[in-house]
């Protein structure tokens, strides 16, 4: 495995003391590898899965458009506000399942050009 890398304003400098930096991150409870977990303070971050993740999400807004109408205090325009709510919460998770369906199975890929996949390769040892 290679050196780690800085970013410096004039491009990616090969720096031996950005293990302190690793010490560091560890420290903070960041784990640099192919098993990372990050700990923020007492809690973990875990990384549900898709179905999981959109049965929550659903349940939340399934929630505010079910309970938000019979908090409206009466008065003339009630069935306006009921609607306007529960089209808001329709809205905001057709809104949030389109942009996490968008995220799942992009349509492009990034577009590197040769150097920047050279520079990658170096930076990564994988070219010498």
């Amino acid at each position: 495995m290679g050196s780690p890398l800085l970013l410096h304003s004039r491009g990616c400098v090969k720096v031996k003391a950005a293990q302190s930096l690793l010490v560091a991150s560890e420290s903070f409870g960041v784990k640099l590898g192919s098993k990372s977990v990050i700990s923020l303070g007492i809690s973990k971050v875990i990384m549900l899965p898709t179905w999981a993740v959109m049965c929550i999400i659903t349940l939340i807004w399934v929630l505010i458009g079910g309970v938000t109408p019979f908090v409206i205090p009466n008065g003339p325009n009630k069935g306006v506000y009921q609607t306007m709510a529960v089209t808001t919460a329709v809205c905001c998770w057709l809104h949030w399942f389109i942009t996490y369906m968008s995220q799942l199975n992009p349509l492009i890929g990034p577009q590197l050009s040769n150097g920047q996949i050279f520079m990658m390769g170096w930076a990564w040892d994988l070219v010498d």
